[in-house]
Parts: C-alpha cells; structure tokens; sequence
C-alpha cells in the first residue's frame, strides 16, 4: 500500500516525519521525568545549609522598634543581646560590650548546644554629652578574639 496526498509527497517523508515526532516526544517524556526525579530529590533531602550563628539586639520590651537612642547623661540604657547557634556542634562564645571604643562589659565565656539560644540584658550609661556615640557588642566564637566573628551596633545621642 501507498500513501499519497494531494499535493503528490512521497511517502518516506511521512515516516520520517512520524519518527521524528516520536522522537521528540520521547525526547520530552525523558526530560518531563528527570525533571520530576531532580525536583523529587531536592524536596526529599533539602542540602545542608550552611552553619551560622544568629546574632541580635532587641529593645528592652524584646522588640525591635525603640532602642535607646536619645539618652540623658548617666541615664542607663538597654538592650538585650540574643545568640542562637546554627553551627551544628556545641560552640563556645565570648561577648564584649564597647562603648565609645572602651570596653564596658563582658559576658562569657558560654558554651551552647547547636539549635539553642541565649540572651543577656545589657545596660550602658553613657558618661559624656554628645550626638553619635556608638555602643557595639563584639561576638567571639571557640577562643578567637582577633577578629570577631561578629559584631553590632548602637548608635545613640546624649543631652543634658
């Protein structure tokens, strides 16, 4: 048997054509598939993110909106300092509090399990007048203080 058209096409165009359509459907078959299997893999074992330790400072009500930014001299700031562990092992922390470049305080050195927190409330009274004064709290990890692993800030005005 022979197949024709009316526009006179010979018939091994026809199963050339109709093999490279099945091709291309196994083709896109193939790749629906592996997209599903990667897309499988991912959901079912998500990588391992990478460790990190949480690090923050939170008002005195443990929000982040009103920190002390406008103080009278020898009125006492606070904040509170919060760490949670992501590194996936116990580690070892150490924090200083520096306040206009002079260290004020110390807390540590503490040791937390990974995926536990603690926070410290830590208040600073500044002794001099005047606009941008800064407070910073350096997080030191497994005995290393040069340099810090991390740090943050505050900056605050003083007035009479």
């Amino acid at each position: 048997m022979v197949i024709t058209t009316d526009n006179n096409t010979p018939p091994h165009k026809y199963r050339k054509t109709i093999l490279t359509n099945r091709v291309f459907i196994l083709l896109m078959v193939l790749i629906i598939l592996a997209t599903i299997g990667a897309l499988s893999y991912v959901i079912i074992k998500p990588q391992a993110s990478k460790p990190f330790t949480e690090f923050y400072l939170l008002d005195q009500d443990r929000k982040t909106k009103d920190y002390p930014t406008n103080l009278q001299l020898g009125e006492q700031g606070q904040v509170f300092v919060c760490i949670v562990n992501h590194e996936g092992k116990k580690v070892s922390y150490s924090i200083e509090v520096v306040m206009n470049g002079s260290k004020i305080n110390n807390i540590g050195p503490f040791e937390l399990t990974d995926k536990t927190s603690q926070s410290w409330q830590v208040n600073f009274v500044p002794d001099t007048l005047g606009n941008d004064q800064k407070v910073e709290f350096l997080l030191f990890k497994d005995g290393e203080f040069e340099p810090p692993s991390d740090s943050l800030y505050l900056w605050f005005n003083v007035s009479e």
